[in-house]
């Protein structure tokens, strides 16, 4: 078996020094038209430490800025409430 490949990514919220262990192997996704294929996941939503997650404050600064760089938040009738 192959050894996975990891990579490292920094906290969102910038306040602190964690850095959070990333795997980057390929997985199998289905491409209609040309079938089952390995790609490399897409690292494109920002990664927040498990310390940042718990306290309030530091959550709430870390989504606002996100939110600077995709957009507003959008939710799904029948899913998010």
């Amino acid at each position: 078996m192959d050894k996975p490949q990891i990579t490292y990514v920094r906290c969102f919220t910038f306040t602190c020094n964690f850095s959070l262990q990333v795997s980057v192997s390929p997985v199998p996704v289905y491409v209609p038209g040309e079938g089952l294929q390995l790609l490399p996941p897409r690292l494109a939503a920002p990664f927040i430490c498990e310390v940042c997650r718990a306290e309030p404050t530091k959550l709430k600064a870390a989504r606002e800025e996100m939110f600077k760089y995709i957009g507003p938040e959008q939710t799904q009738e029948g899913f998010d409430g």
